[in-house]
């Protein structure tokens, strides 16, 4: 495995600890944030990928939450 490799592991793996210490914490926006983008990292190392199509699914995700859909489109959405 390349640090390439590595390093989106560790984003991925630590997304999913955020996401499960949210849980048990009860941070539903910590919670909901980390579950919307854990797999961003998987996605990000393909050889080639579609930035597009990721950021798109992002938002499509999002739509079903208010307050992230409100964070992405302050932030991120032109």
């Amino acid at each position: 495995m390349s640090s390439k490799e590595k390093l989106y592991r560790l984003l991925y793996i630590s997304l999913l600890e955020i996401r499960n210490d949210a849980c048990i914490s009860g941070n539903k926006k910590t919670f909901e944030i980390a579950n919307l983008i854990h797999n961003l990292p998987l996605k990000l190392s393909t050889e080639a990928p579609n930035f597009d199509n990721i950021l798109g699914e992002i938002v499509d995700s999002a739509k079903e939450n208010k307050g992230l859909k409100k964070i992405l489109n302050k932030n991120f959405i032109n």
